[in-house]
């Protein structure tokens, strides 16, 4: 690692994962006597009565950013109205603590606080940020001398990590299985504090992104993975299914096995095979070792909850439920964030059907006739039904983008990018007023600016003629290229791609002309292994295409 980049992670770790761990989350509101205030950067201006009235349900929600994001929708979208609205006759407090990276180490420091404010019910959302591999330090002491000890042990461990945390590409399965190990003795202790202070604490198994980070370690250009793409360009999604297939006996690791058996179900989707289709995509996720609150974070979710005594609250099988049979073609919306406030209502509402099951919860007096008018008026998830949900999902693939260390194709983006291309093709006319109208609205809501005009431009035109080329636009695809290279004309894998379209439109002596000095160009480039070999593959004749089957009927 650079000096500059390992500065770069630890002011990272510093923001994140060590500023005002110590100090008291909510303190005294010096503008309401008798009331307390939330008092830590990037935290909600809550504010409550430190004294509860009688008749009042107070809830605390802890997490990291996926837990704040339920309460960033007023309105609806919110846990803390979607509570209110099923028990009109409480008064219910929802304090939402979600803060961006928090893990079960943090959350236990802030439960040890929240619990002496008299809670009816803390609703923990998390797992998707386990930022530390195993946490070494013991995450519940009551002597202030020894939490002292644990934070400093807490912060030493951050800075042998090197990195920032969420950097997982060379996971091992001994370090995820570490981590998932971790998780789960610390979410048991959470929940075990909480029950044994008498109060309720509801888990929500989240769902998982699908996406992530299976497409980040690898792409459609990988010298192994290739030919079977080929093959999906040109149609054959029969011999694209088989060549994938017979790879995963020689895949290096979970992550190559995971992004395969993804493509395997896109063939699956493609030639009607839904059921399939679901079965390789479920493979996805137990394979996908290194996402965030994968597969095996959400069955030690279900597992630690219902042997504390706590409530599980089934927020992925709910989605999955919604989302299929669409899935997997879906799946590219399945981060958080451009799912709201649609996947926040729903998830709101999948908390509030469970807390209705626990037995000490049963008792409240909640009105049926508002909750199911609460469940007939909540959207189903869907793509980019808004303009600002296209408008999100646009600032995704921007910033994929606009990574300093931006070398190869971002998957993401290509998928992103078709996704929108179907909702919002009137959008893509005017790509430099796109940018824009995108960078405006980003830099509202998030205040982080992104690449350059010239830089996110060229590279805005190479992802399209990928995605032209996704949708058999060949002659498209190649103007694409072409206008990317003119913007930007050191781009040897932006060659590559303008190569693979003219060997795709039947130009094989152009393609091959565009391969060779795509090769040259690689000259120093960081990825010049991955370019030698994906051409090597690229200049190889091309395989006889096979039936790809009728076209997919939608299922009833």
């Amino acid at each position: 690692m650079t000096i500059g980049a390992a500065a770069t992670a630890d002011a990272w770790s510093r923001r994140y994962y060590c500023e005002d761990i110590w100090r008291p989350f909510f303190v005294a509101d010096p503008d309401r006597p008798g009331w307390l205030r939330s008092d830590r950067p990037g935290a909600f201006a809550s504010s409550f009565p430190a004294v509860k009235a009688r008749g009042t349900f107070r809830v605390f929600v802890l997490g990291g950013s996926i837990a704040k994001l339920l309460h960033e929708e007023q309105g609806p979208g919110d846990l803390g109205a979607a509570l209110q609205e099923a028990l009109p006759s409480l008064s219910v407090e929802t304090l939402n603590c979600g803060m961006m990276g928090y893990d079960t180490f943090r959350e236990a420091l802030l439960e040890a606080e929240v619990l002496e404010y008299a809670p009816d019910l803390l609703v923990f959302l998390t797992g998707h940020y386990e930022g530390i591999d195993a946490v070494p330090v013991p995450i519940w002491v009551d002597d202030a001398r020894a939490r002292r000890k644990a934070i400093a042990a807490y912060r030493a461990r951050l800075k042998t990590l090197g990195a920032a945390p969420g950097t997982r590409g060379g996971d091992s399965d001994a370090i995820a299985d570490a981590r998932d190990a971790a998780f789960a003795r610390n979410l048991a202790e959470n929940v075990r504090r909480a029950r044994a202070r008498g109060v309720e604490a509801a888990v929500v198994v989240p769902p998982r992104n699908y996406r992530e980070p299976a497409e980040v370690g690898r792409t459609l250009h990988d010298a192994r993975f290739l030919p079977g793409w080929l093959r999906f360009l040109r149609g054959d999604h029969r011999g694209a299914r088989r060549l994938w297939r017979e790879s995963l006996a020689g895949a290096r690791g979970g992550d190559e096995k995971a992004f395969t058996w993804g493509f395997i179900a896109r063939c699956e989707e493609r030639l009607g095979l839904w059921a399939q289709a679901r079965k390789s995509f479920e493979r996805t996720a137990r394979f996908d070792r290194t996402a965030m609150c994968g597969a095996a974070g959400q069955e030690a979710i279900r597992s630690v909850v219902k042997r504390e005594g706590g409530i599980v609250v089934e927020a992925d099988r709910m989605f999955r439920a919604l989302a299929h049979p669409r899935m997997p073609g879906l799946e590219t919306f399945n981060e958080r964030k451009n799912w709201k406030p649609r996947l926040n209502r729903l998830v709101n509402l999948e908390i509030v059907s469970a807390l209705r099951q626990s037995p000490r919860l049963r008792s409240l007096p909640w009105d049926r006739a508002r909750i199911r008018k609460l469940k007939a008026c909540a959207p189903k998830p869907g793509g980019p039904g808004t303009a600002e949900d296209g408008f999100l999902i646009m600032s995704y693939a921007l910033v994929e983008l606009s990574k300093p260390d931006f070398s190869r194709l971002s998957t993401l983006s290509v998928f992103y990018l078709d996704a929108l291309l179907s909702e919002r093709p009137g959008w893509f006319r005017d790509l430099p007023a796109l940018v824009e109208q995108t960078r405006a609205r980003r830099r509202q809501t998030h205040g982080d600016p992104l690449a350059p005009d010239a830089v996110l431009l060229a590279r805005l035109h190479w992802h399209l003629g990928e995605v032209r080329l996704l949708r058999k636009e060949r002659a498209r695809a190649i103007k694409d290229f072409s206008r990317s290279l003119e913007l930007d004309p050191k781009q040897p894998w932006a060659l590559w791609s303008l190569a693979l379209a003219q060997f795709l439109s039947g130009r094989r002596t152009l393609g091959e002309r565009r391969l060779r000095e795509a090769v040259r160009l690689a000259a120093g480039h960081p990825r010049r292994d991955d370019i030698l070999a994906a051409a090597e593959v690229l200049s190889r004749p091309a395989p006889r295409a096979g039936r790809s089957g009728s076209s997919p009927r939608r299922p009833a």
